[in-house]
């Protein structure tokens, strides 16, 4: 009985909110990048490679499905894992060269004078326009803007449904 009860609040919780969210994930089939949007708040969460193998065998599911059962229905775009891998080798070199400690970082402080430069055509080429969308998105009007590793707070032991309910419940409270 508790169970049920357990369940029905979460499910008027996530119907309730899930709302006022936008989800936008880029998914090169072996790593993703996951965007979130609240009113206020934004969120980034990038998924190595060793994660998404393991939600893969949890799931059974192919990545739309599986990052949309995780995160929520949005936006999604694939490209090839050598343009991704090139992706995050901009970023990195972006958060080198600004001293930032993280793209989010280096995005906010650097955002506006980048998009007079040829980074945004060329990390945009590279992700089918994908960054100009949810970069524009995440930095603009938010309170607050945050960035995580789903490897550092999902553990690998648990069911795919532990997992799906554990990154509900997750992102849910970081985008209040």
């Amino acid at each position: 009985m508790m169970k049920v009860v357990f369940l029905v609040s979460l499910l008027v919780l996530f119907s309730s909110c899930s709302r006022d969210r936008e989800v936008m994930i880029l998914s090169s089939g072996e790593e993703a990048s996951v965007y979130m949007f609240s009113r206020s708040s934004g969120i980034y969460v990038e998924i190595g490679k060793d994660m998404m193998e393991h939600l893969h065998m949890a799931s059974g599911l192919d990545d739309e499905q599986m990052l949309f059962e995780l995160f929520g229905s949005g936006s999604f775009v694939e490209v090839d894992p050598q343009s991704y891998d090139n992706r995050m080798r901009l970023l990195e070199l972006l958060c080198d060269e600004t001293g930032s400690s993280s793209v989010l970082d280096a995005l906010k402080k650097f955002g506006a004078s980048l998009r007079k430069t040829e980074f945004l055509n060329t990390i945009n080429g590279l992700s089918g326009s994908f960054d100009d969308k949810s970069l524009s998105k995440l930095l603009s009007n938010r309170d607050r803007v945050a960035e995580y590793s789903l490897e550092v707070v999902l553990s690998k032991n648990s069911s795919w449904d532990e997992s799906v309910d554990f990154v509900h419940l997750w992102t849910e409270q970081i985008l209040r």
